[in-house]
């Protein structure tokens, strides 16, 4: 049995050039994993009930210094990194989603993600739970089971819909509710931040570590990401010169990190 963790950065432009949604997928035994070492985590660096472990520098506690901030970040990476975290993530060019509504803009990032994870399910043999971080109820509505087990999801105006058979069950949660959920919200905030800042020393360094969790396929040697653990959207060519140019410095950017 597995969970899908999932949730969204990079919400605005403001934010950064590319929104980004994603997450981890945990078995039982890692979710268990994950949970005792981030509450000793919480312990060591003295954080109180109201205090929150983000990727955001604005979560920052105020006992803590950017030093320590930065340290119990890359500790929860190291302990996805060796409990063997499996991470997706989808991420567009705010100039392409920003005439759509946030839910629309949701609705594209999370059936491909879902989609995925029900790839990865069945490649497993296994089936699995997905809680959604921040999701609007009307979306949530959207995203029953009996739904996408019997209607599935389109992905294509004429294609055929795709049930999603191994999703047991979706629910929305907050970052508060789980500590599995603050850890996704690192590993994300770290992708995210990566690819909005590629020239960001203590970024790519995060990064590095970010990559071994992608779900992948390997050949040679070498980790094949596309369409599996990381999703570009669009797919096909982009005709806007300056945002095609934008993707392929981030496509060699994580080229440059993948196989480090």
């Amino acid at each position: 049995m597995h969970i899908f963790f999932g949730d969204e950065t990079n919400k605005s432009s403001s934010d950064g050039e590319f929104f980004v949604y994603g997450g981890l997928i945990l078995s039982d035994a890692q979710i268990v994993w994950v949970h005792d070492r981030v509450r000793g985590y919480r312990e060591h660096y003295g954080l109180g009930v109201e205090d929150k472990i983000k990727f955001t520098g604005h979560a920052m506690p105020d006992h803590l210094d950017k030093e320590h901030w930065r340290e119990l970040k890359s500790g929860i990476l190291d302990i996805l990194v060796e409990c063997d975290a499996t991470f997706m993530a989808y991420y567009v060019h705010h100039d392409i989603i920003k005439n759509q509504t946030q839910q629309i803009r949701n609705q594209w990032a999370i059936e491909p993600i879902l989609y995925r994870y029900q790839m990865y399910l069945t490649e497993s043999e296994s089936h699995g739970f997905a809680i959604l971080d921040n999701i609007e109820e009307a979306e949530l509505r959207r995203l029953e089971i009996t739904r996408i087990n019997t209607e599935g999801l389109k992905f294509e105006p004429d294609g055929d819909p795709v049930p999603l058979d191994r999703i047991v069950g979706i629910a929305r949660a907050h970052v508060d509710w789980s500590h599995c959920l603050s850890a996704n919200d690192v590993v994300l905030g770290a992708f995210g931040y990566s690819i909005n800042h590629p020239g960001h020393e203590v970024a790519n360094d995060m990064m590095r570590r970010v990559n071994r969790m992608f779900w992948h396929d390997e050949m040679d040697g070498v980790r094949y990401m596309g369409e599996r653990g990381l999703i570009r959207r669009p797919k096909g060519n982009i005709e806007v010169a300056e945002i095609r140019e934008r993707y392929q410095r981030i496509e060699e950017h994580l080229d440059r990190l993948l196989n480090v």
